[in-house]
């Protein structure tokens, strides 16, 4: 009787692993197949968006609507696949602010919330993007969800939003004291502008060295910063810049060059290091009307990470004819300018590898 029992058991169970090994290879076959895909899919995206295409114009440069369009699709069909992948829908939210859709983005927040209650970088971007809309009800709600899961980023987020509100209704250009009237150690920093295919410059950054020149003649005892990787023709931004510097008498000592930044959040978290290292007291900012008051909030933002501390940062606009100017922020430069401030306190727009953007 045992004998047959054990006998029994025996096949029982064989012929459990029998039946149980076709469905799990099956499974195995299926989530390898949609791993695949997902994987497919983001390789696809990550080509779109690194597409050379891109709309450009002095303060912004963005990836074409259909750029952006396709990447969403590519997107939401990994996501059908992969449901559970919230990163997902943090980059198609990214995308869709690239796309100045605003509105749609808060509701894919909203939907990662259904995923992850307690996911605190979903409930920073509705605090800032409600903050920016001026629903200050609906982002009092997020903030007080996100006191509730981490105080610090929650104080973190208060501070941000903070500093952008200054700034943004600050004069759009400041006052630059004469010389004699300050003594801190002083910084002259040019924003760079994409070079033409040729290598050489765009109008845009001419400008900018322009009114570089006229400071660095001002301020003769000022060190100077030019920003700028994005090579063309084998020279990059910084590169022109200097040597188009140099050319017009300013002694190379006096420059300092980062050629690796590729947009304007690179070109504060690089080129802080150098104002640190320095010891800057207070930097210039040279750059275009549009791309002020976005380039003085993301420097001072990250110089707080790193120092140098209490550093005065003055925006210069690149002509005297913008000078004249009394020049508010347009929607779609205050949308970059949330964008890009996130960016440098460290949540990364697209976060589904190898779609990874900072």
């Amino acid at each position: 009787m045992i004998r047959l029992f054990i006998f029994l058991t025996v096949i029982f169970f064989s012929n459990a692993i029998i039946a149980k090994d076709p469905k799990d290879a099956n499974y195995a076959k299926d989530e390898s197949l949609t791993t695949k895909d997902v994987g497919r899919l983001l390789q696809e995206a990550s080509f779109i968006y690194n597409s050379p295409e891109r709309v450009r114009k002095p303060g912004m440069a963005q990836k074409t609507a259909d750029n952006m369009a396709a990447v969403i699709e590519k997107l939401k069909a990994a996501f059908k696949l992969a449901p559970w992948r919230a990163d997902l829908l943090f980059s198609q939210a990214s995308a869709y602010i690239h796309l100045n859709d605003v509105d749609k983005a808060i509701c894919i927040y909203q939907q990662i919330l259904l995923i992850a209650p307690q996911d605190i970088d979903a409930l920073t971007y509705l605090s800032v993007w409600r903050h920016m809309q001026g629903n200050l009800n609906a982002q009092q709600n997020s903030m007080d969800q996100l006191k509730t899961l981490s105080s610090e980023r929650e104080s973190e987020v208060r501070r941000l939003l903070h500093t952008i509100d200054r700034i943004l209704i600050s004069p759009w250009q400041d006052e630059i004291p004469a010389p004699q009237q300050r003594t801190d150690k002083l910084a002259i920093v040019t924003m760079g502008y994409a070079l033409n295919a040729d290598g050489s410059m765009h109008s845009v950054l001419v400008a900018r060295l322009e009114k570089t020149l006229q400071l660095a003649q001002k301020f003769p005892q000022a060190i100077l910063i030019v920003t700028g990787g994005a090579p063309k023709n084998n020279r990059t931004e910084a590169q022109a810049m200097t040597q188009w510097l140099i050319k017009h008498g300013v002694n190379n000592r006096r420059i300092f060059a980062d050629h690796y930044s590729t947009s304007t959040v690179q070109n504060a978290l690089f080129a802080r290091y150098i104002l640190s290292q320095q010891k800057i007291k207070r930097a210039l900012i040279v750059t275009s009307p549009g791309h002020l008051r976005r380039s003085k909030l993301l420097f001072t933002l990250a110089s707080r990470q790193t120092g140098p501390r209490n550093i005065e940062y003055l925006s210069v606009a690149d002509s005297e004819k913008a000078q004249e100017t009394n020049r508010q922020t347009s929607p779609i430069e205050k949308i970059f300018l949330y964008r890009d401030a996130l960016k440098v306190i460290g949540l990364r727009s697209f976060r589904s590898a190898p779609l990874e953007e900072l």
